[in-house]
Parts: C-alpha cells; sequence; structure tokens
C-alpha cells in the first residue's frame, strides 16, 4: 500500500463531517469483467456511509493505450479518521461479497493520506 499527503483546497465549500483521511484506489478490471465489477460496486459502495465513509469521486479513466496498463476507474474516498476506513475494509457486509470482487479484480493500487 502507498502513502501519499493531499493538499486542501480552502476554496473548497465544507459539505458536512471534518474528512481527514482520504483515499484513492486505482481499479483495473479483467476484460470482459465489467458486468461483474458493476454489480460489486452497486453492493459495497452504498455500504461508505455506515463506516463515516463518502466516495468524494469516481473518475471513469478513457485513454485506452494498449500499451499501458491503465485502470478502469480511479475513486478518491474520504472518512472521518483511518479507522472507520479500516473498519470499512474488514467488515462482514464487504467482506460478503469477497468472491464476487475475485471475479473481476485484476490490480487494485491504494494510496492512503491525509490533509496538511
Amino acid at each position: 500500500m502507498n502513502t501519499i499527503e493531499f493538499r486542501s483546497n480552502k476554496n473548497s465549500p465544507n459539505t458536512g463531517k471534518a474528512r481527514s483521511f482520504f483515499v484513492i484506489v486505482l481499479l483495473y478490471v479483467k476484460q470482459g469483467k465489467v458486468t461483474q465489477f458493476e454489480e460489486y460496486e452497486a453492493k459495497v459502495l452504498p455500504l461508505l456511509e455506515k463506516f463515516n465513509g463518502r466516495l468524494e469521486h469516481r473518475i471513469q479513466v478513457s485513454s485506452k493505450d494498449p500499451l499501458i496498463s491503465q485502470p478502469r476507474e480511479i475513486h478518491v474516498l474520504s472518512f472521518e479518521k483511518k479507522q472507520d476506513f479500516e473498519a470499512y475494509k474488514s467488515s462482514d457486509e464487504r467482506l460478503a461479497y469477497q468472491s464476487l470482487l475475485e471475479e473481476w479484480l485484476e490490480r487494485a493500487d491504494i494510496f492512503e493520506g491525509t490533509l496538511f
């Protein structure tokens, strides 16, 4: 797992609870498994709220250079604190979909960080 620091955009509006922990996930999907990927996301993304998490941005990568391995999507997640993210990752509700995850996931690069 990689760790990075995020700079706060002082011009951004404050939207609800303070967010101090951020996660960027680059999701690489196996060829032909987009439907399984979308099914998995429909089940696990709604769980974020239960763990004080929020999907801030969901970016679909549009460049399709066949010579470069690229993620299908990039997610920017925020949590009130790192412990909330750890609880989300290890929750029984999310782990119940592990077999679906294994069907589509080629690779996930995860970067964690805090605002400074």
